[in-house]
């Protein structure tokens, strides 16, 4: 990623992990490494959209599956991501055409210029996108309703800094997995000091391979990581 701030931060909602166990117990998510993949797309979309990296550059769909590690041509994942798929289906993202391409922030609050703001001949100028439809997923906990979302009230979620991001990305060791049990360490130690007010908490390894669906080994290798 061509970021000169990486430690921007993005609020991930807390629900994605019990969310996420719901969709593989139903078989929605076809194995417990795309709740991994899930997980760090949402990241991704939410820091697209809530800093406007679409006004730098037309992120594809193949290019973040690559920076999240992944063959761009994979398709083993498409069925989370695609228009109709999974994401958007369960209203975590939508597929849409119109995006920010400016972002500002004045007394703490965030604000966007979209694309539509421009007039037609304008928009061609501001456009990264090469394709006359671009594929763009919407981060909808992100957005909410009327700027309600997560981008302005964080209540009830996770803050992942960019710089983590993408030290888990540079990993080999790591990539989406990593990033993935570190939100679930965040979280818990986000709900420990509320409750607690202490940073410092336990976590049996029976509990993050409940969470995970990872087997020991994994678990082991992936904090051994962190």
């Amino acid at each position: 990623m061509k970021e000169k701030h990486f430690e921007r931060p993005v609020a991930i909602p807390n629900k994605i992990y019990a969310d996420m166990k719901q969709w593989l117990e139903e078989g929605e998510l076809k194995s417990p490494q795309h709740q991994e993949f899930v997980y760090c797309f949402y990241w991704m979309i939410a820091y697209l959209w809530g800093f406007a990296k679409y006004g730098e550059h037309d992120y594809t769909i193949a290019e973040i599956k690559g920076l999240l590690g992944y063959n761009p041509n994979e398709k083993r994942i498409n069925y989370i991501i695609k228009q109709d798929g999974l994401l958007d289906l369960k209203y975590y993202t939508e597929t849409v055409d119109d995006f920010p391409v400016l972002w500002s922030l004045k007394d703490g609050v965030l604000s966007h210029t979209m694309l539509s703001d421009y007039d037609e001949l304008d928009q061609q100028l501001v456009n990264k996108f090469k394709s006359k439809k671009p594929f763009v997923k919407a981060p909808l906990l992100s957005i909410g309703e009327d700027n309600d979302g997560l981008f302005w009230n964080a209540d009830n979620s996770h803050i992942i800094r960019g710089d983590v991001f993408v030290a888990c990305m540079k990993s080999n060791e790591l990539k989406c997995a990593g990033l993935y049990l570190y939100g679930i360490l965040t979280m818990m130690r986000d709900k420990n000091l509320h409750f607690h007010k202490t940073e410092e908490f336990q976590c049996a390894n029976k509990t993050l391979v409940e969470l995970t669906g990872w087997g020991i080994k994994k678990k082991k290798k992936i904090i051994s990581e962190l």
